[in-house]
């Protein structure tokens, strides 16, 4: 009887899962307190997600989208206006050998919206959505690393480098802040929109903690309570620093985390003279923390026996190996146009850009991120009948990172953040659009790794060497490996390497002799 020698340690199994690109549609109503809608001059979505589900080889991701419309009113004095409304959707995905205890993160990321005008009370969203969901199990896991039982046993055995979890962190910061419009500024009449972004987020590792440092950027969008109720942008930058405690980990992790703003909010409030000149705002802050231990592990691949006949029985483990990860920024400049039939730009309110599609090609060792900017301008013009107008711009880009990883087929993902917008009016028609953008790379493989499960001996167990000559002459086939012809005629492999003297006993050509001893 052969029995299993195993060495126990903790892996970490990914079940590999395709992402979903999908295209969700939802149509928004203007409320009745608004007036009618005469021009839409913006209309994005923001995605979040509001709960991951996992069960029996199977994954179900709720999510809602924020559809959020800024419009010019079809009223007298043709005022902006704005609404939100939401939309709730889900998505499930097959996901062999998952179960309640699978750990299961996803990314939900909108890639590009449309709308279609039906009429003055009612728009049209389509929107292509990208669910990427990540699962993984992480467990102590018996590797078979030899084979007891027969004392005539040839082994062949694989070193990997694998990568485990050792630790899962999740934590929140609420951040609550007021700020005050400046003295230039006139008071707020009406508050129409507030977007909130993270930058400049980087970490820290010290003996007891991970402390992430960035800020919370804040760009609101508001009608001033003054003569002409002209549209103004208030812009903040709010610190954070949020310390994540790992004082009992073990020494050589990596860690990587993952930031998200789950909520934000924004109120107009009055000051100490009663004017409407502060914003209050509240934002609550997402940390995933990942901690990594990368290991050698030595694996049984392939055994035979000079004597004996057996069979072995194989278990295929997906489990990554982290490689490292890249960050960097570069900055996309771009000339755009409005359209003839918009009218001449006077001044430009705001620019607001957003990531849309972006895929990541490997080709020889060349990691290129190739992807798309939209960016809505939104400015006052010297048309009387149209006093505030916009376009949209899609704006390509592809960036290369020239690294080689060292690694076959490396898993790239990168995840993109606009830092900052800024922009230089060339005439009425035109701009020039400057637009910081920063990468990460998170770099990591799969490593297949086939282990043996079971070894399986027959009754009649003994190899029969009845009629066979003491020496063959065999001539190497393409494919071929000692390891290969050595198994095939129940030879042991270092006396085949040393009687054909093989200087290197991986390199065998097609054509080549060798002698084989039985």
């Amino acid at each position: 009887m052969i029995e299993l020698i195993n060495d126990y340690v903790k892996m970490t199994k990914v079940i590999l899962v395709p992402p979903s690109r999908s295209v969700y549609e939802h149509d928004c109503i203007v409320p009745d307190a608004l007036p009618d809608m005469l021009k839409v001059l913006v209309a994005d979505g923001v995605s979040t997600v509001d709960r991951v589900s996992v069960m029996k080889d199977q994954v179900t991701v709720d999510f809602s989208i924020q559809y959020r419309i800024l419009y010019l009113a079809d009223n007298a004095e043709a005022s902006i206006k704005s609404f939100s409304t939401t939309a709730n959707h889900s998505a499930t995905f097959d996901a062999p050998e998952a179960d309640s205890n699978t750990e299961c993160r996803v990314e939900c990321i909108i890639e590009h919206t449309e709308h279609t005008y039906i009429n003055s009370r009612k728009l049209a969203f389509r929107t292509v959505v990208k669910i990427e969901p990540e699962l993984y199990n992480t467990e102590e896991k018996g590797i078979t690393a030899g084979l007891d039982g027969l004392d005539d046993i040839q082994a062949q055995r694989k070193t990997f480098r694998i990568s485990s979890v050792c630790r899962t962190e999740n934590a929140n910061l609420s951040i609550s802040d007021v700020i005050e419009i400046p003295s230039g500024k006139a008071p707020v009449l009406d508050l129409l929109r507030t977007d909130a972004r993270l930058s400049d987020v980087n970490f820290s590792v010290d003996d007891e903690k991970v402390q992430v440092k960035g800020f919370l950027n804040i760009c609101a969008l508001y009608v001033a309570d003054d003569a002409n109720q002209t549209t103004q942008v208030l812009e903040n930058q709010i610190p954070f620093t949020q310390n994540l405690q790992i004082e009992d980990d073990e020494p050589g992790v990596t860690y990587d985390v993952k930031t998200n703003i789950s909520n934000f909010r924004a109120d107009v409030v009055e000051d100490a003279d009663g004017d409407k000149r502060m914003l209050a705002l509240d934002a609550n802050i997402d940390f995933l923390l990942s901690g990594y231990v990368t290991k050698e592990c030595e694996v049984l691949t392939d055994a035979y026996s000079l004597t004996k006949n057996f069979d072995l029985d194989y278990e295929v483990i997906d489990t990554p190996l982290k490689i490292g990860e890249m960050a960097t920024q570069f900055v996309l400049k771009e000339i755009v146009s409005k359209s003839d039939e918009d009218p001449s730009m006077s001044e430009v309110i705001n620019v607001n850009g957003t990531i849309g599609q972006a895929d990541v090609i490997v080709e020889d060792g060349v990691v290129t991120v190739e992807g798309f900017v939209f960016c809505n301008v939104l400015y006052i013009s010297n048309d009387p009948e149209s006093p505030i107008a916009s376009f949209t711009q899609q704006i390509p880009f592809t960036q290369t990172f020239d690294r080689n990883f060292d690694v076959e087929n490396p898993d790239v993902k990168a995840k993109l953040d606009i830092s900052h917008t800024s922009y230089s009016i060339l005439s009425g028609q035109e701009l020039e659009l400057r637009i910081a953008i920063s990468v990460k790379l998170d770099v990591a493989c799969i490593n297949h790794i086939n282990t043996i499960v079971e070894a399986r001996m027959p009754e009649e167990a003994d190899k029969d060497f009845t009629n066979r000559p003491s020496i063959l002459l065999y001539v190497v086939q393409p494919g071929d490996t000692l390891w290969k012809v050595a198994k095939r005629y129940s030879a042991p492999l270092n006396i085949l390497q040393n009687v054909n003297n093989l200087a290197n006993p991986d390199v065998l050509r097609p054509g080549q002799k060798l002698l084989i001893p039985t």
